[in-house]
């Protein structure tokens, strides 16, 4: 008898444990599902709304979890580019070399800066945002203790840096791109309004929706 049907029985002894397995079935099918809309660019909003749900309710249940693998046929197709992958090691030497004690995403933000190619770079530059300036508005973040020997390898991610390289696989999805580069990471740095990314554009000057226009 499947879980459903033993769901159904008359002995409590068989029933209740069967509505226990079903509500941890729906919870993990709910998370591979929100995981889904996420990498397809849904807004909380959205995901909220089909759920019932307010969209900080949606967000304050899933927001904080990783993303659900991708089903196996999407995982082959999903490439990082080199420059993706440069641009994550030098925010993590950009966190080693200021003493901070966490890779943030005002790190991730300087990573792509100091990785200098590809749309993200050429795109900031546009905006007239330099590694230069960038560096100086990130001094209000720092989290620094003083170490001099911190192994860029052994930083541990902040939770808004850990969110958006999940996420910028959901704009991959969103732009329908078949690589993750860099200017996939930028456009997820940008969702969270209060990240250190976004103000550290803000008090440049720069706004998401100048990044996202230059992007295209």
């Amino acid at each position: 008898m499947d879980t459903a049907g033993r769901a159904l029985d008359d002995d409590p002894e068989v029933g209740l444990p069967a509505v226990t397995e079903m509500r941890d079935e729906l919870e993990e099918l709910e998370r591979s599902q929100v995981s889904q809309a996420l990498r397809s660019g849904w807004t909380w909003e959205e995901i909220g709304r089909a759920l019932g749900v307010t969209k900080q309710a949606a967000h304050r249940k899933h927001g904080h979890r990783p993303l659900a693998p991708p089903p196996p046929d999407e995982t082959h197709r999903l490439m990082t580019t080199e420059a993706a992958r440069e641009a994550v090691f030098l925010a993590r030497k950009e966190a080693a070399g200021r003493h901070d004690t966490l890779v943030g995403t005002d790190h991730l933000l300087l990573g792509v800066l100091q990785q200098g190619e590809g749309r993200a770079a050429e795109a900031l530059a546009a905006l007239g945002v330099t590694l230069q300036a960038a560096r100086m508005q990130a001094d209000q973040f720092a989290t620094g203790t003083g170490a001099s020997d911190a192994d860029p390898e052994q930083l541990p991610l902040s939770k808004g840096a850990r969110d958006a390289l999940e996420h910028a696989s959901a704009e991959v999805a969103r732009r329908g791109d078949h690589q993750l580069g860099t200017e996939h990471l930028l456009l997820a740095l940008l969702r969270e309004p209060e990240s250190s990314a976004v103000r550290l554009l803000a008090g440049l000057g720069v706004a998401p929706a100048d990044v996202e226009r230059e992007l295209g």
